[in-house]
């Protein structure tokens, strides 16, 4: 008898940290927060996070793609802050809603990068 409790508690250490392993601790995502001056972007990732932020106004009337070179994309560090002013966001209003999209980059070749989990977070007019 003790011997098959001994070996359903070898199992339990294994099975708690596939529980946890599968659980959802946290999102790793891009924070955004406004203030007087424009955006706070805080990366909660594990990766780089490269991002651009536009007015929904103004995306009618553009042709975006993701940038992919890591050298020359604006970008935010694991665990970095960064700061967007309004006075860079094209077609910038008071009343502008924003659309920040974040992604991050895989290498694909020597010197060549793809943008991959392209997400979009949305921030409304100032009430």
């Amino acid at each position: 008898m003790y011997s098959r409790i001994s070996s359903h508690l070898q199992i339990l250490p294994l099975l708690l940290s596939f529980l946890v392993s599968c659980s959802d601790l946290g999102e790793e995502t891009l924070s955004v927060r406004t203030t007087s001056e424009g955006l706070d972007l805080y990366n909660t990732t594990s990766e780089t996070t490269y991002y651009t932020v536009f007015t929904r106004e103004s995306l009618v009337a553009c042709l975006w793609k993701p940038c992919d070179d890591p050298l020359t994309c604006p970008a935010v560090l694991p665990g970095s802050l960064a700061h967007v002013l309004y006075k860079d966001i094209w077609l910038y209003t008071e009343r502008a809603e924003l659309v920040v999209y974040w992604w991050h980059l895989v290498q694909v070749g020597q010197d060549k990068y793809s943008p991959v989990e392209i997400r979009t977070v949305l921030v409304g007019p100032p009430d």
